[in-house]
């Protein structure tokens, strides 16, 4: 099993507000998980590293062998909600960051299952033989439409707002947020892939398979910095973020 994560500032931004990581726990599962801190409002990285290390802390601590879909998904709300409270506390001692908040997508590998949850749009998607397929549903403006079935002049009118988040982690009061949890079987050599919009906006995902497939622990950075370098030639303005496990 090999695995990898990066996140990159990007070319044209001062700060970066995503943060990706992978990691095991003790009974052998594993966490992928990637953030992005809103970067239209102060404390978005803040943001995003209190809800990557509430659940990663937490994480480390479960031994999710008993656990069943239900459960994971109630512990996904548990170590949301947690977040949350660490978000008004840190709200509590700065109101420059009162509308702090970020996306966040994280994977619990057990066994042959993933167990995704995803807030906002940042994605998860499952890479085989050169074809990819989204996991994750997006929570934005522009997924709302598409859902609805609207026509052209529906999306014209709300042209400039498409991408405007309906779901993120923030304060407890900011947001009543949904949680959709999504069951995924992994097959040898399938790649679980997740990405911030500052990645995924700006590359082709079909061609991801075969440059992550050949990685092993010794060219993992190489090759994620060029999979960040390409995006960025590719326009990306934004942080990148990525994050993969070969199974």
């Amino acid at each position: 099993m090999n695995f990898g994560f990066i996140s990159d500032i990007g070319s044209q931004r001062k700060h970066n507000d995503d943060c990706a990581l992978v990691i095991q726990n003790e009974h052998q599962q594993t966490l992928l998980i990637v953030c992005d801190g809103l970067g239209g409002y102060k404390g978005g990285a803040a943001a995003s590293h209190i809800t990557l290390e509430t659940i990663k802390d937490n994480f480390l601590a479960t031994n999710f062998n008993e656990y069943d879909e239900q459960q994971i998904r109630k512990w996904y709300i548990k170590v949301i909600k947690l977040a949350q409270i660490e978000i008004d506390r840190a709200v509590l001692l700065d109101k420059d960051v009162y509308n702090m908040g970020t996306t966040v997508v994280a994977s619990i590998i057990i066994n042959d299952f993933v167990y995704t949850l995803n807030i906002g749009d940042s994605r998860a998607y499952l890479l085989s033989n050169n074809q990819s397929s989204q996991i994750s549903r997006d929570h934005n403006l522009l997924q709302v439409l598409h859902e609805r079935k609207v026509g052209p002049e529906v999306y014209e009118k709300h042209e400039k707002n498409l991408f405007s988040l309906t779901q993120f982690v923030g304060r407890t009061s900011n947001v009543v947020l949904s949680y959709d949890l999504f069951v995924t079987k992994l097959h040898h050599n399938e790649i679980i892939v997740l990405t911030s919009d500052g990645f995924h906006n700006y590359f082709e995902l079909n061609d991801l398979y075969d440059k992550l497939i050949v990685t092993n622990q010794q060219t993992n950075n190489q090759i994620l910095q060029q999979l960040i370098n390409q995006a960025i030639d590719n326009g990306s303005n934004d942080n990148l973020s990525l994050a993969f496990l070969i199974f």
